[in-house]
Parts: C-alpha cells; structure tokens; sequence
C-alpha cells in the first residue's frame, strides 16, 4: 500500500487487494479496521485511473495454527456458529485464494 500512493497514474488498469477481518479480539480487530479504512481512502484517490482497490475480510479460516478443540474457544465457537454466509463453517484458503484471484483477474468487479 505504501507504493500505491508513489505509483504512476497512467497505467489504465491495476490491482490492490488488501487482507481485512471480522475477527473479534479488539486490537486484532482495530488494526484491522485500520486497513479497511485505508482501503477506503486509496480507493477513493484510485478511482478514475483503472486501479481496482478491495479489502477481502474472510472471517475465521480453517488453517493449521486453529486449534483442534476450537470449540472450547467459546466465543470463537460463538462465532463461527452464527456464521451466515458459510452455514456455520469456517472457511478454506483455497475459497478465500479464489476470490482474491477473481478480484485481481481482468475485467470490472
């Protein structure tokens, strides 16, 4: 990000996807909000220039450093229960790697 705002202008296309949460630790979190805040306002500079700018906030993944016996985290458990968009699942790199992969692909999104 800091090489977006250095970046010429005149390229006519690009792509910035940042990595959010909605994670509920609270200083996870803030800096968290701070990226999407930031990819709010590069976005706003970016947006006649054809450099398509997003922040992908995946909620809680299932990678190798979640626990096992992620149910005795209650609050994390909590929040994977009530998890919507997934049916109460966490989700796999490899979905979030397809949308980050559709976001940078050509075309408009």
């Amino acid at each position: 990000m800091s090489q977006a705002g250095r970046a010429p202008r005149n390229l006519g296309r690009g792509s910035i996807i940042n990595i959010g949460s909605v994670y509920l630790h609270l200083a996870y979190m803030l800096s968290k909000r701070v990226t999407i805040g930031v990819t709010k306002a590069v976005a706003l500079d970016h947006d006649k220039d054809g450099t398509r700018i997003n922040v992908v906030c995946p909620g809680s993944v299932d990678t190798p450093v979640i626990p096992k016996d992620i149910a005795d985290i209650l609050v994390l458990a909590q929040f994977i229960e009530n998890t919507v968009l997934l049916g109460g699942r966490m989700s796999h790199a490899e979905e979030i790697a397809g949308i980050i992969a559709f976001l940078n692909g050509p075309g408009d999104h």
